[in-house]
């Protein structure tokens, strides 16, 4: 029996990933039957037609799918490789767009996999003054760089943001594009991970963390048949406690070259 709780999802992808992103949301929907989503997938270069494909792809599911239009030219000056496209930026302004009713919302990557209960991650409780809950990669080291490096504050934590929680009701007053486009105008030669620069800088310290291994496990840490160093795990530990595997990196399980030992759940969840 489906649940009258409705849980809010986010995307943000270009047609390029529209099949990446089909099979992510399948890994949701297949391992979450009992629960009710609603979607929002923002892009700026979906077509009519492409968000008829994808609706239909899903006609039957336990989802309801709205996208969410962006102009491009709100990012102007921004920023861009290959790499990380204007689409990552999206997700900081979706505070902004979505809809009065929405109070939070589940933000994911398309590369990456969720093979368990969602709700492990999205019950997790808001705490007071919190605006995001997810996870760091990077130590104590690094973040205070990175607070020197991009301006933080002290007590600060480097939020990968391929993975992420967000309190919309709070981000509604606090996101100011104007002051974000200012910062990258005068931050631009110091930025690496662009998003994540600008939410560490703005939000770092309105951060929850939650174990990494468990709701944004890095592929690459999965090691199969050698011995384990330190910071990895096996197939059996994943299989055992993850929720969210994320396949970050220029290694994507959908590539011929693809090396790794987790291409199965890619695999096992993509529609054709």
């Amino acid at each position: 029996m489906i649940s009258n709780r409705t849980y809010n999802l986010l995307f943000s992808i270009n047609r390029g990933y529209v099949p990446h992103f089909k099979t992510a949301l399948n890994s949701i929907l297949t391992n979450n039957g009992e629960k009710n989503f609603r979607l929002f997938l923002m892009s700026s270069d979906l077509s009519d037609r492409d968000l008829s494909e994808i609706v239909s792809s899903f006609r039957g599911r336990n989802v309801s799918i709205e996208r969410l239009v962006v102009d491009e030219a709100l990012f102007e000056g921004f920023p861009t490789v290959k790499r990380y496209p204007f689409t990552i930026y999206y997700r900081l302004i979706a505070p902004l767009l979505l809809p009065e009713e929405v109070k939070e919302i589940l933000y994911l990557d398309s590369d990456l996999i969720v093979h368990g209960d969602i709700g492990r991650l999205y019950d997790i409780p808001f705490e007071d003054g919190c605006f995001f809950i997810g996870c760091t990669q990077i130590g104590r080291l690094l973040t205070g760089i990175n607070v020197i490096r991009l301006g933080g504050k002290e007590g600060s934590v480097y939020l990968n943001t391929g993975v992420m929680m967000m309190n919309v009701e709070e981000l509604r007053n606090a996101v100011d594009l104007a002051e974000i486009k200012d910062y990258v105008e005068k931050r631009k030669p110091l930025l690496i991970l662009y998003d994540q620069d600008i939410v560490f800088r703005f939000f770092g310290d309105k951060v929850k963390l939650v174990d990494p291994f468990v709701f944004n496990l890095p592929a690459r840490k999965v090691r199969s048949g050698a011995p384990l160093l330190s910071g990895e795990i096996d197939e059996e530990w994943v299989e055992k406690n993850n929720l969210i595997i994320h396949y970050l990196g220029k290694n994507k399980p959908w590539k011929a070259n693809y090396r790794g030992c987790l291409k199965e759940y890619y695999m096992k969840y993509r529609l054709s």
